[in-house]
């Protein structure tokens, strides 16, 4: 497992969608965050927490006016 506590400004996000090979979760600390799977958006607050393959085609975005908290687990590390 990696896992990383991402800073995410208002209006920031991955841009295009992704997949790589394993798995994820995330915890949002503060904020919150749109998150795309294939083509089904999930809007999360501060508290929730996610999980899903890193197959699925993903995206993300703080559409926010302030800063975006997340504690992000990836697994195996890609970095």
């Amino acid at each position: 497992m990696e896992p990383h506590l991402f800073r995410v400004a208002p209006g920031a996000g991955s841009g295009d969608s992704y997949a790589h090979q394993g798995e994820e979760f995330l915890f949002l600390v503060r904020g919150r965050l749109v998150i795309t799977l294939d083509d089904e958006e999930f809007q999360l607050k501060a508290g929730d927490s996610f999980y899903f393959g890193s197959h699925t085609q993903h995206r993300w975005l703080n559409p926010g006016k302030t800063e975006t908290v997340i504690l992000w687990i990836n697994t195996p590390p890609t970095f």
